[in-house]
């Protein structure tokens, strides 16, 4: 019921702002069959995310198709074409030494990879890197890998800093499970999403949603043929993305 009764609030106030800027351009003032689907466009939107309804008329044209083929898009050419699609590819850094962390700051990297099965991380560097690089602010992610390279998970790097300062979570734990491949702790870790949580490649937007719907995240790992990380992929960019997708559907109904 909340949800009809704020799709509702919405129409009305998307279509009084569409009125307001006929009104201050100085055009004559009428109600339009275009106010009224751009109106619906969110409205629609927010009822059939919301699994409210699965199918809006409007005249002869059906939104639900617009929204079946917007989120039945796949974001297999999202890596390559990144100006058009919603997944981003994010700077992954390897750690080394200590030394290392002024120029991973200044290039911004936003994700640190530790391999799963290497004995060689020391516990206090660890500390420095998680502390150093988000409070520079672009670390984002830690990045777990399979000794073959493949994904394994990924955790989110402010919140475990954070637990890492509240002495929470020990740097020497960490190193540990990560030496001896115990993922069973490492998937306890804040903001933890597995490579069976990944997307692929070839997943299509509508799954995409559903999956960040039932894990209740905003961002998801998209990982290629061979399970390797290539990119993220974001709540508001995807809806931004398939908004697009609707409008050029109904801007092409002749």
């Amino acid at each position: 019921m909340d949800s009809v009764v704020a799709a509702i609030g919405l129409f009305a106030l998307v279509l009084a702002i569409l009125i307001a800027i006929r009104a201050r351009l100085g055009a004559k003032f009428d109600l339009r069959g275009a106010d009224i689907v751009a109106a619906l466009v969110p409205v629609g939107l927010l009822l059939f995310l919301t699994g409210k309804i699965g199918k809006l008329e409007l005249a002869e044209f059906s939104i639900e198709a617009a929204f079946v083929k917007a989120a039945e898009s796949g974001v297999s050419a999202q890596v390559a074409d990144l100006s058009a699609l919603p997944v981003e590819t994010i700077e992954v850094a390897t750690k080394g030494g200590v030394g290392d962390i002024p120029r991973l700051i200044e290039k911004g990297s936003e994700a640190l990879s530790f391999r799963l099965g290497y004995s060689g991380y020391n516990a206090g560097a660890i500390d420095d890197y998680v502390d150093r690089l988000t409070q520079a602010g672009a670390l984002r992610y830690l990045v777990f890998t399979r000794e073959d390279g493949s994904f394994f998970g990924l955790v989110d790097a402010k919140r475990l800093a954070g637990m890492l300062r509240g002495r929470r979570l020990h740097s020497n734990d960490l190193a540990r499970w990560l030496a001896q491949s115990d993922e069973e702790p490492l998937a306890q870790l804040p903001g933890f999403i597995s490579a069976a949580n990944a997307l692929s490649v070839q997943s299509d937007k509508r799954t995409a949603l559903q999956a960040m719907e039932n894990l209740a995240t905003d961002q998801l790992p998209v990982v290629d043929e061979a399970g390797r990380l290539t990119g993220i992929v974001d709540r508001s960019r995807l809806s931004s993305s398939m908004l697009v997708d609707i409008a050029a559907q109904l801007g092409a109904k002749p």
